[in-house]
């Protein structure tokens, strides 16, 4: 594709590229940047609330778990009683478990052998042109036998099923223990 591209286009469409992505959206950055600081969110994290906390809130638990000061009554350890390690292993859980929404809603599940190894032979092409519905149809590649295809759904959606069941046991401990994340 780029040897297809005149000398004068190699240099045009970087720079093009640059000028549109970089500089013009320059002032909208450094506007999200202050209303950040200001006030903790911007105007680019409410188009997508979901995906801003799913990258947020896993990252302060990790954190809070590095040095807990203090864990609820039920983690106390009773052998070492300054020791709140149980409390940072739930905290872990609990972040790993929210990170799950970002896999159920990219539908990616790269943690299983056998879905990457399916992804990569998938070799997914679009068909924009109208089924009968009216909706574009995914079609695979001609080399994706239909086994496979089987398997291949099949595996997404329990892998799927298990991602979700993972971020609802997080939520659910995450409202069960909201107002013990403090430091």
């Amino acid at each position: 594709m780029i040897d297809d591209l005149k000398w004068w286009e190699k240099i045009y469409y970087p720079v093009y590229r640059f000028w549109k992505y970089k500089v013009a959206c320059f002032p909208f950055d450094v506007k999200c940047f202050i209303q950040r600081g200001r006030r903790g969110w911007s105007e680019k994290d409410v188009w997508s609330v979901d995906d801003y906390l799913t990258r947020i809130i896993p990252e302060m638990l990790r954190e809070l778990a590095k040095n807990p000061m203090g864990c609820p009554e039920g983690f106390i350890d009773t052998e070492e009683p300054y020791s709140c390690d149980k409390w940072s292993a739930k905290l872990r859980e609990i972040a790993d478990g929210l990170e799950q929404w970002e896999v159920i809603t990219s539908y990616r599940f790269p943690f299983n052998a056998e879905w990457k190894a399916l992804e990569d032979k998938r070799n997914l092409r679009w068909n924009f042109e109208p089924a009968k519905n009216g909706c574009s149809e995914m079609k695979f590649s001609d080399d994706f036998t239909k086994e496979e295809q089987d398997r291949y759904w099949v595996l997404s959606k329990h892998l799927e099923e298990v991602a979700m069941s993972e971020w609802h046991s997080a939520m659910a401990d995450f409202q069960k223990y909201f107002g013990n994340l403090w430091d």
